[in-house]
C-alpha cells in the first residue's frame, strides 16, 4: 500500500492476524484502500473469482512445513484471478520445494533470507473465460 497500489485484498483466517491487520491499517490510514476477508485461503479464492477480481500481485505466506505452498500455488493458477502480468510470491520454508510450473505459473527467481525463501512466478498462458 506504500506502492500506491489501488486497492489491497487481504486473506486471514486467524482473527488475532486479521485484528493486527485492521489495527495496522488504521495505523497508516490505508482502511479505504484496503478489504480485509476472515476465511481460509481456498474459500477466499473462490471468493475473488466470484467478484472477478483481476489481480496483479499476490504475496502468499503460508504456514511451514505442512505442504501448503504447492497446494496454495496451485489453486491460485487455476483461478481466473490473475492478470496477463501478474506476479505471485510465495513465502516459504527454504526447504521446502516449491514446483517450478504450475498450469499458468512459472518460477524465476528464488531468494533465500535466513530459514525464509521467496519464490517468484510470472504469469504465462492467462486465459479468461
Amino acid at each position: 500500500m506504500s506502492r500506491e497500489a489501488k486497492k489491497v485484498v487481504f486473506i486471514e483466517k486467524e482473527l488475532k492476524c486479521v485484528k493486527i491487520i485492521k489495527e495496522n491499517l488504521e495505523k497508516t490510514k490505508n482502511c479505504q484502500n484496503a478489504i480485509v476477508y476472515k476465511m481460509d485461503y481456498l474459500s477466499g479464492l473462490k471468493l475473488l473469482a466470484k467478484k472477478n477480481y483481476l489481480l496483479d500481485y499476490i504475496f502468499l505466506d503460508p504456514p511451514y512445513n505442512m505442504g501448503l505452498v504447492n497446494i496454495s500455488l496451485s489453486e491460485i493458477s487455476k483461478l481466473p484471478i490473475l492478470n496477463k502480468n501478474s506476479l505471485v510470491i510465495a513465502q516459504h520454508y527454504k526447504r521446502e520445494v516449491v514446483n517450478d510450473n504450475l498450469n499458468s505459473l512459472t518460477l524465476f527467481k528464488q531468494k533465500i533470507y535466513g530459514e525464509c525463501c521467496l519464490s517468484f512466478f510470472n504469469c504465462v498462458n492467462i486465459k479468461h473465460y
